[in-house]
């Protein structure tokens, strides 16, 4: 079966397909985060596992038509993208609800608190602003690295892609973080709230500063693997070199955050993380890179010193302990 290009995006778009997923795609983000906030931690990934894990099934089944059904092609990726999620957000409710986590969902009790979503959005405000603004910040930091050519984005990408892979244990240790504080201060023991911050922080510490050894010493090999263009590599394997720098500190940066987040008090996160990204990162880049004239390496210097300066103001700001005294 053949499907024209422009055909195809139209039936990944059409409203029919993306909107009877929005549900899932909203609430299973949101259902996994009260589930590792109730320290379900395992629960929440043998969900996201299992509905994920069917979506990569399905999907060549719908897109090629194995079996008596027809071939959809892109729209066959979007039902199983749907699907996926829609199987996440009703097993995650049955969980919810029949009281097989620590948290439990009482049909009988659900009603419109005002107040209570007050108080909700008023703690997710300041991260929803982080997010949108911190979007708008890579783009533009995207744009800086393009003065520079499509060796220089396509250099920047691999560094940042092969980082972020790394990083990924942090995000979850991050989460743990949040758990471990917000559990801590919920049965009123701050001092333990802390101790749980800085003990995960310097787990995640330990592994980005084993990783940054490994990306200085075989910086080159690991960008050819991904790009092997002499030039790609010469500017990424610099890159690499330079970012794993900001990368340890960030380690310990994310993990304040999430500390922060467990805390209900999201605004340290969000003005710290603005600051260093509107108002060091771009700023030094341009700086270092065009009024000092140091090309690509000025780009890499500048965004790395804004990643040293992220995690040493989270921790000066978590070492004050205002957070502990938060009323959620």
């Amino acid at each position: 079966m053949k499907i024209r290009v422009a055909n195809a995006a139209e039936q990944y778009l059409d409203l029919h397909v993306t909107f009877a997923g929005l549900t899932g795609f909203l609430m299973v983000p949101i259902i996994n985060s009260l589930l590792r906030g109730a320290g379900e931690a395992r629960l929440a990934l043998i969900v996201r596992v299992l509905s994920f894990g069917l979506g990569l099934v399905v999907e060549p089944v719908l897109i090629f038509g194995w079996g008596p059904l027809p071939a959809l092609g892109v729209a066959g990726a979007a039902l199983a993208l749907v699907g996926s999620q829609w199987l996440g957000f009703v097993v995650q409710m049955v969980i919810l609800v029949s009281g097989r986590a620590r948290i439990r969902i009482d049909l009988r009790h659900l009603c419109v608190d005002l107040p209570l979503m007050w108080q909700i959005f008023r703690i997710a405000l300041p991260s929803t602003i982080q997010m949108t603004l911190r979007s708008f910040s890579r783009a533009t930091l995207l744009g800086v690295v393009a003065l520079y050519g499509t060796f220089a984005v396509a250099a920047y990408g691999v560094a940042t892609r092969v980082l972020m892979t790394a990083f990924v244990p942090g995000f979850g240790l991050g989460n743990a973080a949040a758990t471990l504080v917000g559990q801590n201060l919920g049965a009123e023991k701050p001092d333990r709230a802390e101790q749980s911050a800085w003990i995960i922080a310097s787990y995640n510490l330990a592994f980005m500063l084993a990783c940054a050894v490994v990306f200085v010493l075989f910086a080159e090999p690991i960008v050819a693997a991904f790009n092997d263009t002499p030039a790609v590599v010469a500017l990424g394997a610099q890159a690499l070199r330079i970012f794993s720098v900001g990368y340890v500190f960030s380690a310990v940066g994310v993990v304040m955050a999430r500390a922060f987040d467990g805390a209900g008090n999201t605004v340290p996160a969000m003005v710290i993380n603005l600051f260093t990204l509107w108002g060091l990162q771009i700023p030094l880049a341009w700086l270092l890179s065009q009024v000092l004239g140091w090309g690509a390496t000025g780009l890499w210097l500048g965004i790395s010193a804004a990643n040293v300066a992220n995690g040493v103001i989270f921790v000066i700001w978590f070492r004050r302990g205002r957070w502990k005294h938060r009323e959620v």
